[in-house]
C-alpha cells in the first residue's frame, strides 16, 4: 500500500534526465501503472521547467493520482524517445483529472500512447511539438480548455490539422438495450 502525503509548491527546472533506454527493465505494472515511468508527482503547484527527459523505456511525467492532482505546468521541456516498444502504451505526459493543467512550448516525441490531459477542468495546452506519439493529443471529458494551436505529426512526419476533441454531449441519453428486442 503507498502512504505518502500530498505535496505543495513542487519545482522542477533545468534539469535533463537520460534514461540510457538499453539498461533498463520493465516491471510487472498491471495493478501500478505508474510504475515504468520516469517521473511520477501530485500534489498542488507542480511546474517542470526546461526539462529534457529522454530514453526512458517507459512513460515521461505521470501526474495521476487518487488524490486530486492542482496546477500542473508543464513549460518549454523535452519529452523524447520514451516507450522502448510499442507493445505497452506509454504517454510523454499522463495528467488525468489535473484541475488546471498549462502546458505550453513542449516537445513530445517518440512514444506510443497520446499526451493524455483527459477529465481536466480548465487548462492551455498549446503551442506544442507533439510528434509520433500514439494518437497525438487525448483530451477526451476536457471542458475550459484551449487545445489548439498544436503541431501534431504522425508517424511518418505527416502533418494532422487538428486534433480530435471528443466531447460528451449525449451522455445523458440512456438506451437500454435488450436481447432480441429492437429499439
Amino acid at each position: 500500500t503507498d502512504t505518502y502525503t500530498e505535496q505543495n509548491n513542487i519545482s522542477v527546472k533545468n534539469l535533463r534526465i537520460d534514461g540510457n533506454a538499453q539498461n533498463q527493465y520493465l516491471t510487472q505494472d498491471t495493478t501500478t501503472p505508474y510504475l515504468n515511468y520516469a517521473i511520477r508527482i501530485f500534489g498542488n503547484d507542480i511546474l517542470f521547467e526546461n526539462v529534457e527527459l529522454e530514453n526512458v523505456i517507459g512513460g515521461g511525467i505521470y501526474a495521476y493520482d487518487d488524490s486530486i492532482t492542482q496546477n500542473l505546468t508543464i513549460l518549454n521541456s523535452e519529452i523524447t524517445n520514451g516507450g522502448l516498444t510499442y507493445v505497452y502504451d506509454y504517454s510523454p505526459v499522463y495528467a488525468s483529472e489535473a484541475r488546471l493543467v498549462k502546458i505550453a512550448h513542449n516537445t513530445f516525441q517518440n512514444y506510443p500512447a497520446a499526451v493524455y490531459i483527459d477529465a481536466v477542468q480548465k487548462g492551455v495546452v498549446t503551442p506544442n511539438v507533439i510528434d509520433n506519439c500514439g494518437a497525438g493529443l487525448f483530451a477526451f471529458g476536457a471542458s475550459k480548455i484551449i487545445l489548439s494551436p498544436n503541431v501534431i505529426l504522425g508517424p511518418a512526419g505527416e502533418f494532422v490539422q487538428n486534433p480530435d476533441v471528443l466531447n460528451s454531449e449525449y451522455d445523458s441519453v440512456n438506451i437500454t438495450l435488450e436481447p432480441n428486442v429492437d429499439f
